[in-house]
C-alpha cells in the first residue's frame, strides 16, 4: 500500500438503511459485494439518490474462462461496471480468485483514473 495513501476501515453490514450515511461523504464509490442483491442496492442508492457521486461496481468475473474477457465500461455518466458482463457464479463453477483480482484491478485503476481526470 502506498505509504501515502490514508486508510480507513469498518466492520458494518450495508444495507438499504444504513448505505447512504456511510457514501455521504464520498465521491467514488467502488462496488465489491459478492451478493447480486446488494450489489444492486448499492448502484440504484447511488444513480437514484446520489447522482453527483460515481460508482464503480463488478459483474461478470466467476469461473475460469479468458481473464481477457474482463473489460470496463462506461454505462453512464457516473457509473462504470468491470467484468465480462455474462459468467454467472452458479453456471461457472463459482467465483476463482484469479478473475477476481483482475476485476479489482480493473475497478482500482478506473478509480485512479477518474481521480487523474483521464477518463472522457
Amino acid at each position: 500500500i502506498n505509504p501515502f495513501v490514508k486508510v480507513e476501515t469498518e466492520n458494518i453490514k450495508v444495507t438499504e438503511r444504513n448505505v447512504g450515511k456511510i457514501i455521504e461523504n464520498e465521491n467514488i464509490i467502488v462496488e465489491a459485494f459478492d451478493d447480486a442483491k446488494s450489489k444492486a442496492m448499492l448502484v440504484n442508492e447511488v444513480l437514484e439518490k446520489h447522482s453527483g457521486k460515481t460508482i464503480v461496481s463488478a459483474s461478470g468475473m466467476a469461473g475460469l474462462e479468458d481473464s481477457n474477457n474482463i473489460k470496463t465500461k462506461r454505462i453512464m455518466k457516473n457509473l462504470y461496471i468491470s467484468g465480462d458482463g455474462y459468467t454467472d457464479f452458479e453456471e461457472y463453477s463459482g467465483i476463482m480468485a484469479p478473475r477476481v483480482m483482475i476485476c479489482a484491478g480493473h475497478q482500482a485503476n478506473t478509480v485512479l483514473r477518474i481521480i487523474l481526470e483521464k477518463e472522457d
